[in-house]
């Protein structure tokens, strides 16, 4: 019997795992995994590739939306302001202000400090709020055919913290009205009066 029962175990297969037949009935040997191809090995590098190229592409194209010459009303070039997109820095004239408040459009002239240069600006949208008359304001925008600065952006510079303010004398800051600090009100808390 133990004859028997080594031919029944030869003829059994010998592998964990069931077995291929091929088409003619006969046992096969497993296939052996693919090896990984081209397309698969260079997926990531080329992700990476591409997600750095999109980076420097965006990166690009917001340094030139914000690569804007800037310049003065005193060297205002209406050349350069009908070619490109520029920067022009000034004054709102005195009585140039016309706005069309329920449409948002306003127009006014920005000047030179002299008052020597002045071109016609036309803005569509909300106005600064420190935006007045003789104020100082950076435009941003272009010049059209007809002669009139097109502001897409404004931006109006605040006064210096540092200039001299013309304080006008009122009733409660006014010498005569100040009342004069007495000997005891100089001292300060906890000193003890001189002998």
């Amino acid at each position: 019997m133990d004859d028997e029962t080594r031919d029944t175990d030869d003829a059994l297969p010998t592998s964990d795992g069931p077995q291929a037949v091929d088409a003619s009935g006969a046992d096969s040997a497993p296939e052996a995994p693919e090896a990984p191809g081209l397309l698969e090995r260079l997926r990531t590098p080329l992700f990476i590739v591409g997600a750095l190229a999109l980076v420097a592409w965006l990166s690009a194209g917001a340094v030139q939306r914000n690569d804007v010459y800037m310049t003065s009303m005193e060297e205002f070039d209406p050349i350069r302001a009908r070619a490109d997109r520029i920067r022009v820095a000034g004054w709102v004239a005195d009585d140039s202000i016309d706005q069309e408040r329920e449409r948002l459009v306003t127009r006014f002239r920005l000047r030179d400090e002299a008052g020597a240069v002045a071109v016609p600006v036309r803005y569509d949208g909300v106005l600064p709020d420190l935006f007045t008359e003789g104020g100082q304001v950076v435009a941003t925008g272009q010049l059209n055919d007809s002669g009139t600065f097109v502001a897409e952006h404004l931006m109006t510079k605040c006064p210096s913290k540092y200039e001299a303010l013309e304080a006008e004398p009122t009733p409660g800051n006014s010498p005569q009205t100040a009342p004069a600090k007495t000997a005891e009100a100089q001292r300060e808390p906890g000193s003890v009066e001189p002998s």
